[in-house]
């Protein structure tokens, strides 16, 4: 998910990958759990991620960007891991 208007990137796929495909995604990761196979998955930091996979283990780690047109506002982040063991 975003964390601004000017960190928007969510073309993984022609068709993007909005709230829509997240929630798809989160879906998925509940079938996992229930059939008993382990997953992990990373995701940024948001209060949407967060609400969304609250009942998983999630860990905040810090990331890196060195993507930006601007030297001095290239920053780390957290990101998220999320997994079900």
């Amino acid at each position: 998910m975003p964390l601004s208007k000017t960190s928007y990137f969510v073309d993984y796929t022609d068709e993007g990958f909005d709230e829509k495909e997240q929630i798809r995604l989160h879906n998925l990761c509940k079938k996992l759990d229930k059939s008993n196979i382990k997953f992990l998955l990373s995701n940024s930091d948001n209060k949407f991620i967060r609400e969304l996979y609250k009942d998983f283990n999630i860990i905040t780690i810090p990331a890196k960007r060195n993507v930006n047109s601007k030297a001095t506002n290239r920053k780390g982040i957290n990101e998220l891991i999320i997994k079900n063991y």
